[in-house]
């Protein structure tokens, strides 16, 4: 049982690096700064390949989102909507250009992640694979089955890590304005703590002069 797993888990890696090397699954993530107006990008894609979308509001803003799908004929065209949140995912037909528009009646920066991948493409060069290292037919099942597992906890979370980084850069903008502002109010409070003591000094200082007996 051992050896079984340690089988699996080398051809696990293995299948990995060969299948990172596909040009049929592409992701990308982007920052944009919406206005009122319809924003649109477009994406070449072939039938039989899965679209996963992903649109939020860059940092806690929480605005409602809006998202287009649209096909190269127009027969396909689906809004979804979101309150700072938007998923998405489709099946792709038709061959050609993709339409995807993202929308935010307020003035936003959003973040949008887009993968697409050939699920026909990804599983025929894992089966050439096993076939060339010739793996019993339950290993290759396995092997198969934790593959698939692996890109979607791959994703999910590097699309994860992607939108934490950003809080935490707006975390860490926050506590370098707590700290100046704390530094300002120190300065301020010692300054004030000398006046204070001045102005005291003042109000009971006796001038030996002008005393007469």
């Amino acid at each position: 049982m051992d050896f079984l797993f340690f089988v699996v888990l080398i051809s696990l890696a293995s299948a990995s690096t060969v299948l990172n090397g596909a040009d049929r699954q592409v992701s990308r993530f982007m920052t944009i700064d919406l206005d009122s107006k319809l924003t649109c990008y477009y994406e070449p894609l072939e039938p039989g390949m899965n679209v996963r979308l992903n649109l939020r509001t860059y940092r806690s803003e929480t605005h409602q989102l809006q998202l287009r799908f649209s096909s190269p004929s127009g027969e396909l065209s689906d809004w979804q909507s979101g309150q700072g949140l938007v998923h998405a995912y489709y099946n792709v037909t038709e061959i050609g250009d993709y339409e995807i528009c993202i929308h935010s009646a307020t003035p936003t920066r959003v973040s949008l992640h887009i993968y697409f991948f050939d699920p026909a493409h990804i599983e025929a060069e894992l089966a050439k694979w096993l076939e060339e290292h010739e793996l019993s037919n339950n290993v290759q099942e396995i092997v198969k089955t934790l593959v698939h597992n692996l890109y979607k906890i791959k994703y999910a979370i590097k699309y994860y890590n992607q939108v934490t980084g950003r809080d935490q850069e707006m975390q860490q903008s926050n506590s370098d304005n707590i700290s100046n502002y704390s530094i300002a109010f120190s300065c301020v409070a010692v300054i004030m703590a000398f006046v204070q003591v001045y102005l005291v000094r003042r109000m009971f200082f006796v001038d030996q002069k002008r005393i007469r007996i």
